[in-house]
Protein backbone atom coordinates (compact mmCIF):
# COMPACT_ATOMS: atom_id res chain seq x y z
CA UNK A 1 0.00 0.00 0.00
CA UNK A 2 1.17 3.32 -0.99
CA UNK A 3 0.71 6.92 0.08
CA UNK A 4 -1.99 7.66 -1.75
CA UNK A 5 -3.67 4.75 -0.85
CA UNK A 6 -3.23 5.47 2.96
CA UNK A 7 -4.89 8.23 2.05
CA UNK A 8 -7.82 7.02 0.15
CA UNK A 9 -8.19 4.17 3.11
CA UNK A 10 -8.34 6.45 5.91
CA UNK A 11 -10.30 9.56 3.97
CA UNK A 12 -7.32 12.27 4.54
CA UNK A 13 -5.18 14.28 2.08
CA UNK A 14 -1.65 12.60 0.87
CA UNK A 15 -0.36 15.44 3.06
CA UNK A 16 -2.01 14.23 6.31
CA UNK A 17 -0.70 10.68 4.68
CA UNK A 18 2.77 11.71 4.95
CA UNK A 19 2.67 13.42 8.20
CA UNK A 20 0.90 10.11 9.98
CA UNK A 21 4.09 8.34 8.00
CA UNK A 22 6.65 10.42 9.61
CA UNK A 23 5.29 10.41 12.85
CA UNK A 24 5.23 6.40 13.01
CA UNK A 25 8.69 6.93 11.59
CA UNK A 26 8.27 4.76 8.33
CA UNK A 27 10.00 6.00 4.97
CA UNK A 28 7.85 7.74 3.25
CA UNK A 29 9.88 6.57 -0.27
CA UNK A 30 8.65 3.49 0.58
CA UNK A 31 5.68 2.75 -2.22
CA UNK A 32 4.77 -0.67 0.10
CA UNK A 33 3.47 -0.46 3.64
CA UNK A 34 2.75 -3.62 5.12
CA UNK A 35 -0.03 -4.35 7.06
CA UNK A 36 1.66 -3.84 10.29
CA UNK A 37 2.26 0.02 9.16
CA UNK A 38 -1.09 0.11 8.19
CA UNK A 39 -2.35 -0.81 11.69
CA UNK A 40 0.11 2.01 12.96
CA UNK A 41 -0.84 4.26 10.66
CA UNK A 42 -5.00 3.66 11.28
CA UNK A 43 -4.35 3.91 15.40
CA UNK A 44 -2.56 6.94 14.75
CA UNK A 45 -5.39 8.15 12.81
CA UNK A 46 -8.10 6.98 15.26
CA UNK A 47 -5.71 9.38 18.18
CA UNK A 48 -5.59 12.55 15.83
CA UNK A 49 -9.40 12.06 15.05
CA UNK A 50 -10.07 11.63 18.90
CA UNK A 51 -7.39 14.86 19.66
CA UNK A 52 -9.74 16.62 17.00
CA UNK A 53 -12.64 16.24 18.73
CA UNK A 54 -11.56 16.59 22.08
CA UNK A 55 -10.22 20.40 20.72
CA UNK A 56 -13.84 21.04 19.39
CA UNK A 57 -15.43 19.61 23.10
CA UNK A 58 -13.33 22.49 24.86
CA UNK A 59 -15.66 25.16 23.99
CA UNK A 60 -18.52 23.02 25.81
CA UNK A 61 -20.76 25.29 27.98
CA UNK A 62 -22.88 25.05 31.19
CA UNK A 63 -26.60 26.47 30.69
CA UNK A 64 -29.21 26.41 33.52
CA UNK A 65 -32.72 28.10 32.89
CA UNK A 66 -34.88 28.14 35.92
CA UNK A 67 -35.38 23.89 36.28
CA UNK A 68 -34.05 22.99 33.18
CA UNK A 69 -30.03 22.67 32.64
CA UNK A 70 -27.54 21.29 30.19
CA UNK A 71 -24.28 20.73 31.39
CA UNK A 72 -21.77 19.38 28.91
CA UNK A 73 -18.78 20.71 30.50
CA UNK A 74 -17.69 17.57 31.23
CA UNK A 75 -17.41 16.26 27.60
CA UNK A 76 -13.82 17.91 26.99
CA UNK A 77 -12.94 15.71 29.86
CA UNK A 78 -14.04 12.34 28.70
CA UNK A 79 -12.68 13.17 25.43
CA UNK A 80 -9.34 14.47 26.42
CA UNK A 81 -9.16 11.08 28.68
CA UNK A 82 -10.28 8.74 25.23
CA UNK A 83 -7.87 10.72 22.92
CA UNK A 84 -4.70 10.19 25.70
CA UNK A 85 -5.50 6.11 25.87
CA UNK A 86 -5.58 6.15 22.25
CA UNK A 87 -2.22 8.05 22.21
CA UNK A 88 -0.68 5.77 24.67
CA UNK A 89 -2.05 2.53 23.14
CA UNK A 90 -0.66 3.77 19.75
CA UNK A 91 2.77 4.28 21.72
CA UNK A 92 2.59 1.08 23.06
CA UNK A 93 2.20 -0.94 19.49
CA UNK A 94 4.62 1.08 17.90
CA UNK A 95 7.14 0.64 20.19
CA UNK A 96 6.73 -3.03 20.23
CA UNK A 97 6.71 -2.69 16.12
CA UNK A 98 10.22 -1.27 16.73
CA UNK A 99 11.39 -3.77 19.20
CA UNK A 100 10.18 -6.76 16.87
CA UNK A 101 11.43 -4.97 14.15
CA UNK A 102 14.99 -4.54 15.47
CA UNK A 103 15.25 -8.44 16.45
CA UNK A 104 15.58 -9.38 12.92
CA UNK A 105 18.54 -10.97 12.20
CA UNK A 106 20.84 -13.79 14.18
CA UNK A 107 19.67 -15.10 17.43
CA UNK A 108 23.47 -15.58 18.67
CA UNK A 109 22.88 -16.31 22.73
CA UNK A 110 26.34 -17.38 24.48
CA UNK A 111 25.33 -18.78 28.25
CA UNK A 112 27.42 -19.61 30.92
CA UNK A 113 29.29 -23.23 31.65
CA UNK A 114 27.37 -25.64 34.05
CA UNK A 115 28.81 -25.10 37.53
CA UNK A 116 28.41 -29.16 38.13
CA UNK A 117 30.14 -30.14 34.44
CA UNK A 118 33.11 -28.87 36.04
CA UNK A 119 33.11 -30.99 39.20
Amino acid sequence: MNITEVAERFEITEDEATDYIIANGFSITSNDYDRQQVYLLGMYHDYVQAKNDAAKARETFRYQDGEEMVDKSKQFDAFRAYANDLFNRWQKELAQYNNDADMDGSQLILRKRAKWLDA
